[in-house]
């Protein structure tokens, strides 16, 4: 585009061209350098940040699924229900919702019944509430005296497997 210009500049204006494009490049460069100076990010917290996302999309595509904090450490036995929510829980919570209650009644566990909710319309007599791992903290306080399990993938078969095995040995 600098050609273009110089190409449709009458002879004798070239000094006052170039000049002004030397110009514009100039504060273009010092407006820029002012912006990047002042919004500084900490590239740290970016560093570390992205390396637990690799981490965990890692363990994610080869099966595994990182639980968060609030994972069931507790005695399994006195779980009746069992509640997958989501946010308005009719996508992913209903699935794994789906996928769960079939590995419950193929292990005989006929007395645990598993439903799917909205995290807001959770009941208070629910026992255990698995939820994806950014909204369990929400969750938590909803109902703080259910049991959590935080997830990544709603559909993590191996998740609800261990689960299963763990309520049939309690």
């Amino acid at each position: 585009s600098i050609l273009a210009v110089l190409a449709m500049t009458p002879k004798g204006a070239y000094f006052a061209n170039i000049a002004a494009i030397c110009a514009a490049m100039a504060v273009s460069f010092v407006v820029s350098a002012i912006l990047l100076k002042t919004s500084k990010v900490k590239e740290d917290d970016d560093i570390d940040a992205a390396t637990r996302r690799m981490h965990d999309m890692k363990a994610e595509s080869k099966g595994a699924s990182p639980l968060a904090a609030g994972d069931v450490t507790n005695d399994l036995s006195h779980v009746r229900k069992i509640i997958v929510a989501c946010d308005a829980g009719m996508g992913s919570s209903a699935m794994g919702a789906g996928v769960l209650r079939k590995k419950v009644q193929d292990a005989g566990l006929s007395q645990i019944s598993v439903t799917n909710s909205a995290i807001n319309n959770l009941p208070p007599d629910v026992d255990l509430v698995i939820t994806h791992r950014d909204l369990t903290e929400r969750a938590m306080r909803q109902v703080p005296q259910a049991q959590h399990i935080s997830l990544t993938n709603f559909l993590d078969s191996g998740l609800y497997s261990n689960l299963t095995e763990r309520l049939v040995a309690a």
